[in-house]
């Protein structure tokens, strides 16, 4: 076989399987590993809250903030909340949020597929194996008394 062929088999086609796009929410928190984290804050992978989110969603920012003002009065520990943004993908734009906020918590960039469309925040309850217990979305009271019995 030419080598030039080979190479292409080799390189276009390593294993004949078709990559499938990560799927929202996670069903388990493993899914972290295979996406980039934008921040250096540490996060625990049980009994946390994860919130799909994007940079132009006025309820995901709103709820991050009343996140944020619980996490300062030590109702929650920012290591059990981790935002995942599912449509930015101007990483500059990320990082500008990211150092106006101060955000305390992981912050993570998935690459958008079409799947992501619906409302938003999307907002996941994990359990102590880091396996996927609740989903719900919106910003309001329920979603806020979800997490809130989450977290205690």
């Amino acid at each position: 076989m030419p080598l030039h062929l080979l190479f292409v088999l080799l390189f276009w086609f390593p294993n004949n399987k078709s990559v499938e796009p990560i799927k929202i929410p996670f069903q388990d928190l493993s899914y972290l590993n295979e996406i980039n984290q934008m921040n250096e804050k540490s996060y625990e992978t049980s009994n946390v809250v994860v919130i799909y989110t994007f940079l132009e969603c006025k309820p995901c920012l709103a709820l991050a903030k009343k996140l944020e003002k619980e996490i300062s009065k030590a109702q929650f520990a920012s290591e059990r909340i981790i935002y995942v943004n599912v449509f930015n993908q101007d990483t500059s734009r990320i990082l500008q949020y990211l150092d106006k906020t101060q955000l305390s918590s992981a912050y993570f960039k998935l690459p958008y597929t079409a799947d992501m469309e619906g409302e938003y925040p999307r907002i996941s309850g994990y359990d102590e194996r880091g396996k996927i217990a609740w989903t719900t979305s919106g910003y309001g009271r329920e979603s806020l008394k979800k997490i809130e019995e989450h977290l205690q």
